[in-house]
């Protein structure tokens, strides 16, 4: 089983890409690599949702029209109320898929529970297929009104076909991608309020849309295709375990890439924390919670806390050695080789 922590600085935005830390394979020793390949599961949510955005700029639809413009089977959905199931009051829209407030959930009827199985098993069952058998099943509340996790990004797949005459698959791979080294790209572009590599991907008040709550919930906020805390962080996970976030108060973003099934690995914690740390955002040892800016030439910052360098810097010789960071960390940031990470070489974590 393959095991990678790819974590990013400050200001990301404009640097080179650090390569990913990790091993692809612990028993053989195969270190990972940036073009990886990871089951994504729910992870693919966001790419589905951001994919989408891209067409959205181009005026290919609105967020609030109805999805069944182009999918007819979905021009009269049903609810369920009580023990009787009613013609919904509200069209369903794309933006209701992306915020999961469709009223659509997991399982379904049989029709729709066999065809997604049959899609995991065996050629032949479409999004086409998929989105019919699921249309005829009733909607678990009205439409706009509340939040389920749900079978929304496959519905949202399903109308991005029917908009663009092409597969879902080549729909990404023409837009976005498909390794560890595309989410990482895929996660500076948020950053960057969607430009990478000085192309253009979204428009910035699309990406600023991604981050907003489009939810009317008491307690979840959800933006387009990921999970927001309405103070700049947007993220979401897979049941593989990877995680990605950006936050962009502070200028990072962190991606986690893992392959366990039936097991959540303790190490992302870690990882978020060390990630953290490193880029000067906590003191070692505190909380994700309490941002610490660094400071230039391991000084004081964040009302008098030590910058990242100082903090590690237990000898205080001025400089970082193998045994004051993490050693696939130490590896990375040492870029001269000579045995040492100083100031200079811990620049590039934090500069715009």
């Amino acid at each position: 089983m393959g095991a990678a922590a790819k974590w990013k600085g400050m200001g990301v935005s404009t640097g080179a890409p650090l390569p990913p830390a990790g091993m692809a394979d612990i028993e053989k020793g195969r270190a990972m690599e940036e073009d990886a390949i990871f089951r994504l599961m729910s992870m693919t949510k966001p790419v589905i949702a951001l994919a989408a955005l891209t067409l959205y700029d181009e005026g290919r639809f609105t967020l609030d029209e109805p999805i069944a413009k182009h999918c007819p089977e979905w021009a009269a959905p049903r609810v369920k109320e009580g023990d009787a199931v009613v013609p919904a009051k509200a069209a369903i829209t794309p933006r209701m898929l992306m915020s999961h407030s469709s009223g659509l959930g997991y399982g379904g009827g049989q029709a729709a529970a066999a065809l997604a199985y049959q899609a995991m098993t065996k050629p032949g069952a479409t999004l086409k297929n998929f989105s019919e058998a699921v249309a005829k099943e009733p909607l678990l509340f009205e439409p706009g009104t509340s939040y389920n996790y749900g079978v929304g990004r496959d519905i949202l797949g399903r109308y991005l076909e029917a908009l663009t005459g092409k597969p879902l698959d080549v729909i990404l791979r023409e837009r976005l991608f498909g390794t560890i080294g595309d989410y990482e790209r895929l996660c500076r572009m948020i950053l960057n309020r969607g430009v990478l590599d000085g192309v253009r991907v979204l428009k910035p008040e699309t990406v600023d849309l991604i981050f907003e709550n489009h939810l009317e919930h008491p307690t979840m906020k959800y933006g387009l295709g990921g999970i927001v805390n309405g103070a700049g962080s947007y993220g979401w996970g897979g049941a593989d375990g990877t995680q990605f976030v950006v936050d962009r108060k502070n200028g990072s973003f962190t991606l986690f890439m893992v392959q366990t099934q039936h097991y959540k690995a303790p190490t992302y914690p870690a990882f978020l924390a060390l990630a953290n740390e490193a880029c000067g955002l906590v003191a070692p040892g505190a909380t994700a919670g309490t941002p610490s800016p660094p400071a230039a030439g391991g000084g004081m910052a964040g009302g008098g806390r030590a910058g990242p360098l100082a903090q590690r810097d237990t000898n205080k010789d001025g400089k970082l050695g193998p045994d004051e960071l993490p050693a696939a960390l130490f590896n990375k940031l040492d870029a001269d080789k000579d045995g040492f990470v100083t100031e200079a070489e811990l620049q590039p974590l934090w500069k715009r």
